[in-house]
């Protein structure tokens, strides 16, 4: 490829510069002789072997035998019992040099043939549009692409003047040509900077939604054909329910922390042919998309999007004798299959290496053939190599750096932090709190509480997690913790969560399920203590559930503020921590949890996976239920003594716990991490994409539903009453809920007519809606009431 020298602004004499640079490195590096000139030839010492053998004794006597380090379960060592040990090894001066210096003479000339083999390891291609993509060729469209797509480490190339590492980008999709697979990248110049390599350069749930609601698919279902469109689901909240479905195993019936996401599954083929129509929508909807920052401006986020084709680990892919040949393969192969009109060639590179190697010849018996050859460059030419290279630019110094993202976890499913509060809510915020005595900022005995909160709640996701640290989350029994004992302890803790949150997932599901047969007037009862200000004559509507698969996402993110609550609770008490963190429980209510610890490890894991059906967990949701309902029932509630009310007050105090947010950006967030309201944490079971007040609305949401089954199961009536309700209720079909292409119908099979005008109906209506006030916000001092006027205090 030539450069137009109107194209720099160094102008010719710069691009000469740079001419003579490359040329000298590439000569220098690829050059088959080493002129180095003092390339003293060493010879091994005649004890070589015998201090071999002696430096192994010595090593192998500081360390455990071989078998136990590397045995598994209860017969793998334990390190602390080597640490003296090691302690001396480390410290200590050997008595001799323990580096072996082995013979370093050059080769005879004719003793053997060493072949060079050129290569191609990876291609970057910065394309135009996606028709560079020819047919037969198709496209593969993919949504919430994994977060170890996403490049993360900085880079020397920049394609289309792209600093990649630093600008938001996100997969959208692969292709395969000539055997190479390449995945598809869009980059987004106009969006807001990352200020970190690897942690911040996608996009947030937030941005996905804008990309994929307003351009993405609306340009899909304009341009691509029907057997493809289709396939595609059609909005965002069905794509997120989707990539947070799991594709159970086929031995289990239920879901298991080893089950795979769907997520790999949302991927679409899409014709050649209608690439081009499709990426010229999609440029031309990004260009009119208006994104609004925190500051209320409205800014072109999606403005002229970039494409990047890349593809890497390509071995012996290209792999021939010269780089002439590498290229012209390359070229046959790779370039045939794509339109060289839609590349952009000056945001194109190949990375290419070469592969010295020990040519043997042909021997048709394998005794007959030379024991396989290493060849190592000798320490001196080494030095000398890298002495000659940076004395070609003496002005750029050879540095090394070192890129560490591979240590950063996979887990882009949410934003870093809710939304912050403006200060009229942070205001009432600090109010509230200030009414409930407890967790006020700046109070010393209220912040030592808040310390203790969150150092438990760090220890409960650390301990839970499939790589507990233990010094994240100690040992808080008497005595100390062997390495079984800790193994172990950490087990327990993850299945307990387990259980706890498949108990949630299971009967949760089917109240909410279940809560869709009632008729409109019972689930217009629920709604009745909500605030009138919508509605001119007061009427809320109709409660509405997240029973639907489309609403799968939004279900599992309301029903995590719940289930957080009673696992973290669970596992303080385990720990004895629940005083520390503020509580002050009754006997009844550490029954409970008491309870839900006995029925969690009466689960049966293994006999819920040979049956291959769903559920198994009801004995646990049982106590879980009662603990509930008792902190929705207590008339003087408070953060001390109503689980449900100090959850409110943590959630409260996390939210106005974030003085280091800054206005900035519309991505990045604070640096002050408590994992409850900010800050990732690998599978926190708090979604950081769900706001304060979003979670107050779950918490309320949840609460009708367990209202409206108490109601049921309290119901003081004539069994025939009963009876006639419960036929009705079995009668009314919802199978509208699983249909993934539908819609919450207008008017639903349940809603109304003669049969729900019954004194049975109409006793039940009234018992409902009773409760619905006493529990849900009309009385005062309840769990709820002091939500309500936390949330009524929000603007």
């Amino acid at each position: 490829m030539l450069v137009n020298t109107s194209i720099t602004a160094g102008g010719p004499d710069f691009l000469r510069q740079q001419g003579d640079v490359y040329d000298r490195v590439l000569q220098t590096f690829f050059h088959h002789q080493c002129n180095c000139p003092s390339s003293d030839e060493r010879t091994e010492p005649e004890s070589t072997h015998t201090l071999l053998q002696e430096h192994t004794e010595y090593i192998s006597r500081s360390l455990p035998p071989l078998p136990t380090i590397f045995a598994e379960g209860d017969h793998a060592c334990d390190p602390h019992d080597s640490f003296p040990r090691w302690h001396s090894f480390l410290s200590d001066q050997p008595a001799e040099r323990l580096s072996l210096h082995k013979t370093q003479a050059s080769l005879p000339r004719d003793s053997v043939t060493v072949a060079r083999q050129w290569d191609v390891d990876s291609i970057w291609l910065g394309a135009r549009s996606l028709s560079a993509i020819r047919a037969p060729g198709q496209f593969r469209l993919s949504f919430f692409p994994p977060y170890k797509s996403n490049i993360s480490t900085a880079q020397v190339i920049q394609p289309h003047g792209l600093d990649l590492a630093h600008t938001r980008h996100t997969s959208i999709g692969t292709f395969t040509t000539a055997g190479v697979r390449f995945s598809v990248l869009v980059f987004f110049p106009s969006g807001a900077r990352s200020s970190t390599r690897a942690s911040a350069n996608s996009l947030s749930l937030a941005r996905f939604k804008d990309l994929y609601d307003e351009i993405i698919l609306p340009a899909i279902f304009e341009t691509v054909p029907d057997c493809v469109r289709q396939e595609i689901p059609s909005s965002y909240d069905l794509l997120y329910a989707k990539s947070c479905a799991y594709q159970e195993k086929p031995g289990a019936g239920r879901w298991s922390a080893e089950d795979e996401s769907r997520a790999f599954r949302l991927s679409y083929r899409s014709p050649a042919s209608s690439l081009a129509q499709f990426w010229a929508l999609v440029v031309a909807k990004a260009n009119m998309h208006r994104v609004q920052t925190k500051r209320g401006e409205a800014v072109p986020y999606f403005e002229s999007p970039r494409l990047l084709f890349q593809a890497h680990d390509l071995k012996n892919v290209f792999a021939s004798q010269t780089l002439q040949q590498s290229l012209a393969l390359f070229r046959d192969s790779i370039m045939a299959g794509l339109d060289a009109s839609q590349i952009d060639m000056h945001s194109c590179w190949l990375d290419v290496g070469i592969r010295d190697h020990v040519k043997q010849p042909p021997s048709p018996s394998p005794a007959l053939r030379d024991e396989p050859w290493t060849l190592l460059w000798k320490s001196a030419c080494c030095d000398h190599l890298h002495s000659q290279l940076g004395g070609i630019v003496p002005e750029a110094p050879l540095v090394a750096d070192q890129y560490r993202s591979y240590l950063l976890r996979d887990n882009n499913d949410a934003r870093h932090s809710i939304a912050p509060l403006s200060d009229a809510d942070r205001t009432a915020c600090n109010g509230w709190l200030q009414d409930m005595n407890f967790l006020r900022p700046g109070e010393q005995e209220d912040d030592v509480v808040w310390a203790k909160i969150r150092g438990n709640w760090i220890a409960y996701l650390s301990a839970t997690s499939d790589a507990p640290e233990a010094a994240l989350a100690p040992h808080g029994g008497d005595g100390p913790e062997d390495r079984r004992e800790q193994r172990r302890r950490f087990s327990d803790d993850r299945q307990r969560r387990m259980i706890i949150q498949s108990a949630f997932w299971n009967d949760l599901d089917a109240m909410e399920g279940m809560a869709e047969r009632w008729p409109r007037a019972a689930r217009a009862a629920l709604n009745s203590m909500d605030s009138r200000d919508d509605s001119e004559d007061g009427d809320q509507g109709a409660f509405e559930t997240f029973a639907a698969v489309w609403d799968l996402g939004k279900r599992r993110q309301y029903q995590s503020i719940w289930m957080s609550l009673v696992g973290f609770i669970t596992y303080a008490h385990s720990r004895g921590t629940l005083e520390s963190m503020g509580m002050r429980l009754t006997e009844s209510q550490i029954d409970d949890i008491l309870d839900i610890e006995q029925e969690v490890w009466q689960v049966d894991l293994r006999a819920i996976a040979r049956r291959r059906e769903k559920g198994g967990f009801e004995d646990v949701w049982v106590p879980i239920q009662q603990l509930l309902m008792k902190a929705l029932k207590n008339p003087k509630s408070t953060p001390r003594n109503n689980p449900l009310v100090w959850w409110v007050a943590v959630l409260c105090r996390s939210a106005i716990s974030d003085a280091g947010d800054s206005d900035e950006d519309i991505d990045d967030n604070d640096e002050n991490k408590d994992f409850i309201s900010r800050g990732r944490f690998y599978k926190n079971p708090m979604p950081m994409d769900v706001g304060f007040k979003e979670r107050l609305e779950a918490i309320v949401h949840y609460s009708k539903v367990l209202v409206l089954n108490h109601s049921f199961l309290t119901w003081a009536a004539p069994t025939d009453w009963v009876m006639q309700v419960q036929s009705r209720l079995n009668m009314v079909s919802i199978d509208w809920i699983n249909n993934e292409r539908g819609s919450r119908p207008a008017r639903l099979p349940g809603d109304g007519g003669p049969v729900y005008t019954t004194e049975a109906w109409q006793s039940m209506v009234a018992y409902i809606t009773e409760n619905t006030s006493t529990l849900l916000g009309g009385k005062q001092k309840t769990a709820i009431y002091r939500l309500r006027t936390l949330a009524n205090a929000l603007q």
